[in-house]
Formats: structure tokens, C-alpha cells, sequence
């Protein structure tokens, strides 16, 4: 059965992928179907690498699908280059008089942010800049499993 194995034996069938978006610029507001996604897809996790430090007054960015614009992150703020933030462990942090912040990572703060999803149809994750940052880009990464292939 593809997907299962034996992991004594290190024997494993199927298994997920990682897919890398193309760069997305973060300094014009703009929604962008990065990453196609295919039916039968479960998206494992889904996380953001910071390719150049996000920068400015009040940046807003969501990353999400379809009718869940916002499903993995939700007003992700500011963030240093190189970093990688999962969901939905870069969310819901502790912030003080209403904001949310962890080191150099601002913004967050959903509740029902998720780090999975499968995927009925096909669709797109989509990058939503909802209010510009001054500089900044990011690539997304998704680990993808594809549930079809389990028999």
C-alpha cells in the first residue's frame, strides 16, 4: 500500500513533497495564486521563508486559499531574513496592549489559524498583501502529501 511501510525495516512507501514558491514582493498590495495545488492534495504544513526582511509601518499580509484567505496566517506584520515560520507554530503569540510579537516576528494573532488542509479540488495557496510593506519578499513552503496515491 503506497503511502505505509514498515519504519523498523526503513522501509517507507509514498510519502510527502515540499514545494517552494516562486518570490512573492510584499511592497504592493495585490492578492497572488503562488502555488497550485492539486485534488486529493493534503497540505501537511505550510510555512513562510522570509527571502528579504519585511519592513514598514504596518504591513498586513494573509496566506490562505480559496474562501479562506487567511486560514494559514493572518496578519503576518514583520519578519527577518531567513527566517521560517510555520503555522501554526508562528501564530497566536503573547503580545502586549493588543499586539502579538515573538523576537523579530510581528503580527499573528488568529485563533483559528490551522498548519493543515486537504484539498477537495484544485486550488491555490494564495499570498493576500492586504496593506504594503515598505520592502520585502517571501517564498512559500508547503509539505504536500497526495492522498490519491494511497491505495
Amino acid at each position: 500500500m503506497k503511502g505505509y511501510g514498515n519504519f523498523n525495516s526503513g522501509e517507507f512507501y509514498g510519502g510527502s513533497k515540499f514545494k517552494v514558491s516562486p518570490e512573492v514582493l510584499m511592497t504592493a498590495v495585490a492578492t497572488t495564486g503562488i502555488m497550485a495545488v492539486a485534488s486529493g492534495e493534503l497540505a501537511l504544513r505550510v510555512g513562510v521563508w522570509v527571502t528579504a526582511a519585511i519592513i514598514g509601518d504596518a504591513p498586513d499580509i494573509d496566506i490562505g486559499y480559496g474562501d479562506e484567505t487567511d486560514i494559514f496566517f493572518d496578519g503576518l506584520a514583520t519578519a527577518a531574513t531567513n527566517k521560517v515560520i510555520w503555522a501554526p507554530g508562528g501564530q497566536a503569540f503573547a503580545g502586549v496592549a493588543g499586539t502579538t510579537s515573538y523576537g523579530d516576528i510581528v503580527g499573528l494573532d488568529d485563533a483559528d489559524e490551522c498548519d493543515g488542509r486537504y484539498f477537495i479540488h484544485p486550488d491555490t495557496i494564495d499570498v493576500d498583501v492586504n496593506t504594503a510593506a515598505s520592502r520585502g519578499s517571501i517564498r512559500i513552503i508547503a509539505e504536500m502529501l497526495d492522498i490519491t496515491e494511497m491505495d
